[in-house]
Parts: structure tokens; sequence; C-alpha cells
């Protein structure tokens, strides 16, 4: 739900506002990247299955185009909320590859204690590998590209390719 949260937040930044000073304590933000393909074609393809089973009208391509569009534009608020915010940038792959040190930099980032224990419950919780799921629909070559640009506009995505099993 963290796009649901970020696209809240960049309809009404005074939100966050609100947020911050009911809380009157400083604020953190874990900012959890995963390869754009792989986020997209998942979300796609859970539109797409919804609308089917609903018997409205649809077809992968255009729900592939229509989170595109979603996505392009998350990056966008995602920009605007960075400049105010004390955000750590993690990536999805590397809580699953690298559970420890990915852990480790997040406790001290939020400055608490890294716990094995609190490792050990995190890896019981998640996949035991990242899961690909970009190869689980038919995307255009126009619709690759696309998302090539977005990773080449944001430093986050920064490393994530099309063709690549484990990126990052």
């Amino acid at each position: 739900t963290g796009h649901r949260s970020t696209v809240i937040l960049g309809d009404n930044p005074r939100k966050l506002g609100i947020i911050k000073s009911s809380l009157n304590i400083p604020i953190k933000w874990i900012h959890v990247v995963r390869n754009p393909y792989d986020n997209i074609a998942t979300w796609a393809k859970l539109n797409y299955e919804n609308k089917k089973r609903n018997n409205k009208p649809t077809n992968i391509i255009q729900e592939l185009n229509n989170t595109i569009n979603k996505y392009k534009k998350l990056n966008e608020i995602i920009v605007k909320l960075r400049r105010s915010e004390d955000v750590l940038t993690v990536n999805h792959e590397f809580v699953i590859t690298r559970t420890h040190n990915t852990l480790e930099k997040m406790a001290n980032f939020l400055e608490i204690s890294f716990h094995p224990i609190w490792r050990d419950n995190v890896r019981n919780a998640i996949w035991k590998k990242p899961r690909i799921t970009r190869r689980k629909v038919k995307w255009e070559n126009k619709q690759i590209r696309i998302i090539k640009d977005i990773i080449d506009q944001y430093p986050w995505l920064n490393g994530y390719e099309y063709n690549c099993g484990r990126c990052r």
C-alpha cells in the first residue's frame, strides 16, 4: 500500500504537515523500490484480473499502459516528497536476498538497535527469492522503452533493467 500512501500525501501535502504536528516527533521514511518492470507487471496483472472477474472490458496492454502512467505520476510525487523528508531507499530485492545488511541499514537510519530476532522474524515473513513477474505479461517494445526512460529519470531506480533477474 506504499503507492496509496504516496498518492494521498501527493494529492494533499497538508496531510503530511498534519501527521507531523500530530505526532510531534521526527518522521523518517523508508522508500522500498522494486524492479519497475516487476512492479508494473504485478500491478497491471492484478488490475486486469480484477476487471475480468467483474466483467469489465479490459486487456493487458491497456492495463500496462494505465499502470505505466500511474507509475510515472507516483515517481513525480516521490520527487516532491524527497525534497523535504528524511528518506532511506532500500531495494525490495535486497530485503529478500541481503536481509541482514538491509535491515541493519534500516535500523541505523531509524536510530534504533538492530536485533537478530527482528532479522529472523523478517526472514520468516518474506519470500525466499524475489518474484520476477515481468515475464507473466505480454509487453510491447514501446512499453519497455517507456519504463527504461522512467528508470533513467529517477536515481532510486538506477540499475534496474528488463532483462535482469537480480538487478541492483
